[in-house]
């Protein structure tokens, strides 16, 4: 398990990084390229993925509470079970932390 607490992966190459069980809480992935990331597990409350690339990313059993996801791209991502609608991942995140520009994982804004 990597300790990944308020480390910044800003514009950072991330794709098909494992971070796995790590604790990235708080931690920076603005204008990420994490396609196809393993955060399964890992513990992301109030990490920033603004514009980061989340394509096919895997957050099963992870933990985004507060988690910024401005203008983030989720298509085809894995959720955990308990966040498999919009409105359940908003009220997870928190409606100030989407807008229009965030992708769900079926490739459509998360505001329609």
């Amino acid at each position: 398990m990597a300790n990944c607490l308020s480390a910044s992966f800003n514009y950072s190459n991330c794709q098909s990084a494992s971070f796995n069980y790590s604790d990235c809480q708080s931690a920076n992935f603005k204008n990420a390229d994490c396609l196809g990331a393993n955060f399964n597990s890992a513990k992301c409350l109030s990490t920033d993925f603004t514009n980061a690339n989340l394509k096919n990313a895997d957050f099963r059993i992870s933990y985004i509470t507060n988690g910024h996801f401005k203008g983030a791209n989720l298509t085809g991502a894995i959720l955990p079970d308990w966040l498999n609608t919009k409105a359940k991942f908003i009220a997870e995140v928190g409606a100030g932390n989407v807008d229009a520009n965030t992708i769900w994982i079926d490739g459509t804004s998360i505001l329609s």
